[in-house]
């Protein structure tokens, strides 16, 4: 009776220890859903795959609005001032400051304008998105020099000619993470917190595994010269050839 006992208070001591832990993960992580309903007007403005932004936007920035890198990228997708100029000639929004980049549906607005631009661009690619976050990334520049005359709407062969390592692993892990969050649609709403649950939990592998067999169960105008939105590259990454300036503030 008292061993029944003993294992009855661990079992509810375990349980309570493991509530706690959640709690602390789910203040301590931010909400990938936080800005959903941002996201879902935008998309009506630019034509673009909304777990596309909410992935750009885990990337770019964990869902913190206050973030600025260090080019002066700000916000959530981590839009320079000059692209948020450049974005806001176009959208004709009158009297912009660099500041209301910090406002997350101002940001999400610039980037996915930006992001949407880029992916029309490369519309006729075996993978748009891994072109369009290369020139989000690294300029329009540096995607011109990665494109393989000889197979140039091939994203593998655009992959292995980029010297950039930080962009390919950028454009890697959006692309993994955007997986992740269309695999999320497909699912009802308790499944779709517990694998949340998993990712806050640091499980993101894990959460990653069980998409790739669930999925496998289920068997315009532009300028001439276009730099990238959010700078994230390191200054170790190789330097583009002097006749290709590196980028440093956007234009859309």
């Amino acid at each position: 009776m008292k061993a029944g006992r003993k294992i009855f208070y661990w079992v509810i001591l375990v349980i309570l220890f493991l509530a706690l832990v959640n709690a602390f993960l789910i203040l301590r992580t931010p909400d990938e859903h936080r800005y959903d309903a941002h996201i879902s007007n935008v998309v009506r403005l630019n034509p673009i795959d909304p777990q596309i932004l909410r992935a750009v936007i885990w990337r770019e920035s964990n869902f913190d609005p206050t973030i600025v890198g260090r080019a002066q990228e700000r916000g959530l997708m981590q839009v320079t001032p000059g692209a948020g100029r450049e974005w806001a000639q176009s959208a004709k929004v009158r009297n912009f400051q660099e500041d209301d980049l910090f406002d997350p549906y101002t940001n999400i607005r610039a980037g996915a304008w930006y992001l949407n631009r880029a992916l029309r661009r490369y519309s006729d690619r075996d993978d748009p998105l891994a072109f369009a976050l290369a020139e989000y990334n690294a300029g329009r520049v540096n995607v011109r020099r990665w494109i393989d005359p000889d197979n140039p709407l091939s994203h593998d062969a655009f992959l292995d000619r980029m010297d950039f390592p930080t962009t390919k692993k950028y454009i890697l892990s959006i692309e993994r993470r955007y997986e992740l969050y269309k695999a999320d649609e497909q699912r009802p709403a308790w499944l779709r917190w517990c694998y949340s649950t998993l990712r806050r939990w640091g499980l993101t592998p894990l959460t990653s595994y069980f998409s790739r067999s669930s999925q496998q169960s289920q068997a315009a105008s532009s300028p001439a010269e276009s730099q990238p939105a959010s700078v994230s590259a390191p200054a170790n990454d190789p330097q583009p050839p002097v006749d290709s300036p590196a980028p440093t503030s956007p234009a859309m």
